[in-house]
């Protein structure tokens, strides 16, 4: 049986009068490759930002490896790798300066 890394459980998502995600439910297992699929205002930006802590959801859980990201926030955050449609390299600096940014942040976290 595949270990489930990540479940979610009844998530839904409101802003004032439009409810962007309701009743979500999926597990992701490990070394699964999963898309998310749909036309503009499904919900698919909404899902993205509630996976990676920018939001809240109104209702529901997310779980990684059986626990609640808000209780496991630091190792889950750590863990993950969200890449948008914007770079987060800075384009002000060199790519020196870029890398050492990184290696930076790499070292405040303890990695």
């Amino acid at each position: 049986m595949a270990e489930t890394v990540l479940e979610i459980k009844g998530l839904s998502k409101k802003y004032k009068k439009v409810q962007a995600i309701s009743n979500l439910n999926m597990k992701v297992e490990k070394q699964m490759i999963f898309g998310l699929l749909g036309p503009n205002g499904s919900g698919k930006t909404t899902l993205l930002r509630l996976l990676t802590t920018a939001l809240q959801p109104s209702e529901g859980t997310i779980l990684y490896c059986g626990k609640s990201i808000a209780q496991c926030r630091l190792e889950y955050l750590s863990d993950i790798l969200f890449i948008g449609h914007q770079s987060a390299v800075k384009l002000m600096l060199t790519a020196e300066e870029n890398l050492l940014w990184l290696e930076h942040i790499e070292a405040v976290r303890g990695r």
